[in-house]
């Protein structure tokens, strides 16, 4: 009997010692609390990095699930807010708070914590998925498992950056993301005591899980060289030139760049400067976005849908007299019928994009993973314009994509 009684009683105090990953305090203003710090180290990529950016810092402590999360500056000393189980401050309190009201230190409950970071901007993504991990109290749902959706507008919509006036879209399959939009960036740390009462600093270095794409291809010009001192002598010039890429993933995982590819949208941006002069008949073209990636088309014989560059090149003309004077409003015969024009046209770039191997479609067709944080797409086939519209060259044999000629046949004033 008492052998019976003394075990009973070395397993209630057993029990009441191992009590470090419960948590035994329901009040609100939790008394046992411990302090974190985060800091960034950009390294190269300081650079892509704007001052109004944000991060979002998730806080997942993995025994005794409890999460928070908080949205801070990304640059150093890092400034924030609580965005979800943040500490309620009585009002005698002084919080920790920076000269703009904002935290540099955070309050959260000691335990062994997972960490992550990913920039954020709500003008150009939405987080749903954030928010349903936050709110999940079933503990089924993962890190893993957050996606970020890229907002879509249609064309000429406001809240649609830099966007092209009296322009045709000859793709309007899907809609546009931002222009120019920023790379998705991430970092996780592994799993770290934060002890109660203590401050702990947290580093992390963010990088990219979007790829940065470069497009390069050539324009060829056909210029009607007469002569000056004669007749009709016209020169034209291309002053700037706006692609528009489709194909590109409207979802993909903040945590690995894991892509869901049956969704995909459109974005445009503006080629580099372009350097041309009278005589020139040569001039290259190069753009870069920062994507997920770029899904291409089934076939090679299609001219909408995704994995289609359209382009728009805009140019003026100079005709010359029989005096080698500029002629002021050149006329309708020489069939340029303004000095200033746009030329458009779009290629399917199924060879091109086979040939770059940009990601890796899963097995069931529906998901990819990048293939690096970088791509480059050459454009064999150059565009040839002979100031009014592309010569097409129909020849895809070899390998070789097509430019398609979109050119309005009634050219109009810009």
């Amino acid at each position: 009997m008492i052998k019976t009684v003394m075990a009973v009683m070395l397993a209630v105090v057993s029990l009441s010692s191992c009590t470090t990953d419960v948590e035994l305090c329901d009040t609100p203003q939790h008394p046992h609390l411990a302090k974190v710090k985060y800091e960034f180290n950009w390294g190269a990529y300081e650079k892509d990095i704007a001052a109004d950016d944000s991060m979002y810092v998730i806080a997942d402590r993995v025994i005794n699930h409890w999460k928070a999360a908080m949205k801070v500056s990304p640059q150093n000393p890092v400034r924030g807010r609580f965005m979800f189980n943040g500490p309620e401050t009585p009002p005698d309190a002084k919080p920790a708070v920076s000269q703009t009201g904002t935290l540099t230190e955070f309050q959260i409950r000691p335990g062994d914590y997972k960490l992550i970071a990913f920039r954020v901007n709500d003008e150009e993504m939405i987080y749903s998925d954030v928010d349903k991990y936050l709110m999940d109290e079933t503990g089924m749902m993962n890190l893993q498992d957050i996606y970020g959706e890229y907002k879509v507008y249609s064309k000429g919509e406001e809240g649609l950056r830099k966007t092209l006036v009296d322009w045709q879209d000859y793709n309007p399959y899907a809609q546009y993301i931002q222009p120019d939009i920023c790379p998705v960036f991430y970092d996780t740390l592994t799993a770290r005591r934060i002890g109660n009462g203590a401050t702990v600093k947290c580093r992390f270095s963010p990088r990219p899980v979007t790829q940065h794409i470069d497009i390069n291809f050539a324009i060829k010009k056909k210029l009607n060289l007469v002569g000056k001192g004669k007749e009709n002598d016209v020169r034209f010039f291309v002053d700037s030139v706006w692609i528009e890429m489709s194909g590109v993933p409207r979802e993909i995982n903040l945590a690995n760049g894991y892509l869901k590819i049956d969704r995909t949208c459109k974005v445009m941006t503006k080629a580099d400067e372009i350097k041309d002069s009278e005589t020139s008949t040569f001039i290259k073209v190069c753009g870069s976005i920062d994507v997920p990636s770029i899904v291409q088309n089934n076939t090679s014989d299609v001219s909408t849908g995704p994995g289609i560059l359209q382009v728009i090149i805009f140019t003026h003309s100079v005709v010359y007299d029989e005096k080698g004077n500029v002629v002021s409003n050149p006329s309708e015969s020489d069939g340029i019928a303004k000095k200033k024009k746009k030329i458009q046209g779009k290629i399917n770039l199924y060879n091109t994009l086979r040939h770059a191997n940009l990601m890796t479609v899963t097995s069931d067709g529906r998901h990819a993973i990048r293939n690096g944080a970088k791509g480059v797409l050459n454009i064999v086939a150059d565009i040839v314009i002979d100031g009014k519209n592309i010569l097409e060259n129909d020849d895809n044999t070899g390998g070789i994509d097509p430019w398609k000629d979109c050119t309005d046949r009634i050219i109009v004033d810009i």
